[in-house]
């Protein structure tokens, strides 16, 4: 199966919106209660959209005592990040992903990058949408990449070719890998 083939097939497995919801509470707490999280003076978090593990809770814990980053995207396949100071700001782009209205570009360097994806594997592939932008900003980034995961979406067949970059951790509600 490609790539293609693989993200259909993910597609197709609808989840419950009970199991997200509840899934994605798990998730959330077990990145802020992490050494990780609460050491981190930066962090890059991504805003969680229908179908993904909910960011809101670690966006808003991390708001309250860490620098905070999100993505913009700025160009095709290009994402960069931006700080922001709170959610309230944020409109949404061409593909309905919420972003920062300003285009302050900022910093790459983060102390913990949390990355969505459609499914992983146990030893950090990731399976994105797509289109690339999250491979091509975590090869100039440097920081630890966590990827949340629903763990029905735990697969063992995700291909990996030379521009994919591995995750450092994956997270889902019953495991870390």
């Amino acid at each position: 199966m490609n790539k293609k083939e693989l993200r259909q097939s993910v597609k197709n497995k609808k989840l419950s919106d009970k199991y997200i919801h509840d899934a994605s509470e798990l998730i959330q707490q077990k990145i802020i209660d992490s050494e990780e999280f609460k050491s981190s003076k930066k962090i890059f978090c991504y805003i969680s959209v229908e179908g993904e593990v909910s960011t809101a809770r670690i966006i808003s814990e991390a708001l309250k005592t860490k620098e905070v980053y999100v993505p913009k995207c700025v160009d095709k396949g290009i994402m960069k990040a931006v700080r922001i100071d709170n959610v309230d700001s944020l409109v949404r782009n061409r593909f309905g992903i919420p972003e920062p209205d300003n285009t302050d570009i900022t910093t790459d360097e983060f102390d913990l990058i949390i990355v969505p994806c459609l499914s992983a594997g146990k030893n950090g592939e990731r399976l994105g949408h797509g289109a690339g932008y999250y491979d091509r900003f975590l090869k100039g980034s440097k920081g630890r990449t966590v990827c949340l995961c629903f763990e029905e979406r735990i697969r063992t067949d995700i291909i990996m070719n030379d521009n994919d970059v591995y995750m450092d951790q994956v997270i889902t509600e019953k495991n870390t890998y």
